[in-house]
């Protein structure tokens, strides 16, 4: 298992760091890749599996499952980071990046928004050791997504109010997902563990997939392997030990951070 780091920078920036990643790693050469990934890490992955050959399957949890053409900021209708920036986020400007500038979500809103459902003592830690996503990452246009080529699964909480149960269901379809609904909010894989272990693990399983068709709309069956490489991308990309968010299965220890 694996948690490439995400630099939070920009769609561009952060899907090309993962990209080199899944595809200029030696110890991924050859080995079949299972690319989870939460929140704004659905965006970055469905971008960075773009011409990776070795990823097999993609898991969404809680997270962006965009098209070409769409951006962050068009999927979030009816979310909790929806409104006014200034009234919502810490705004503070990134050095030598003209126009751009790092969120915080404000340590206020981070029980209701992002952490619902969660103690208020690990709300406070996920608030206090949050990373900042730049601005522009938010506006950037997304290309062709991996979905076209990759089978997917999602895990979806129905109580998620930072992508709304409707928001990450529609996009779930459109991609054609093995979806798995969780009474849970942004954070399933913090409370409901378990069901996102057992997700992974079916697509690590999974036969090859039928489903899965070229980018021109043509069937492609996309090889499965019963052990497989676990690649975690959370919020930017990255999940990290610091961030408090273990979940246990064997190998695999995701955790995720805001």
């Amino acid at each position: 298992m694996y948690a490439p780091p995400n630099p939070l920078r920009g769609l561009p920036q952060d899907s090309d760091y993962l990209h080199q990643f899944l595809t200029k790693n030696p110890a991924l050469q050859g080995q079949p890749v299972i690319l989870v990934a939460h929140s704004y890490g659905g965006a970055v992955a469905t971008a960075a599996a773009v011409g990776a050959p070795e990823v097999k399957a993609l898991v969404y949890v809680d997270a962006f499952i965009p098209d070409a053409g769409d951006t962050v900021a068009s999927l979030i209708s009816g979310s909790c980071v929806a409104g006014p920036p200034a009234d919502l986020f810490n705004i503070v400007p990134i050095p030598g990046a003209v126009g751009d500038s790092d969120l915080y979500l404000k340590p206020s809103l981070v029980p209701g928004c992002f952490a619902n459902g969660l103690p208020a003592s690990q709300a406070a830690v996920i608030a206090a050791t949050q990373r900042p996503l730049a601005a522009s990452a938010l506006a950037a246009t997304f290309g062709t997504p991996a979905w076209k080529t990759i089978p997917s699964w999602a895990v979806i909480g129905t109580a998620d109010h930072v992508i709304p149960f409707a928001n990450q269901t529609f996009m779930a379809k459109r991609a054609g997902a093995h979806i798995t609904d969780v009474n849970a909010g942004h954070l399933s894989l913090i409370s409901k563990p378990s069901v996102v272990t057992r997700v992974i693990l079916d697509a690590v399983q999974a036969p090859d997939d039928p489903r899965a068709g070229s980018a021109d709309g043509g069937d492609k069956a996309c090889g499965r392997a019963p052990r497989a490489s676990v690649e975690l991308a959370g919020r930017g990309g990255a999940v990290r030990a610091h961030d408090h968010v273990p979940v246990p299965v064997r190998v695999l220890q995701p955790q995720d951070r805001t």
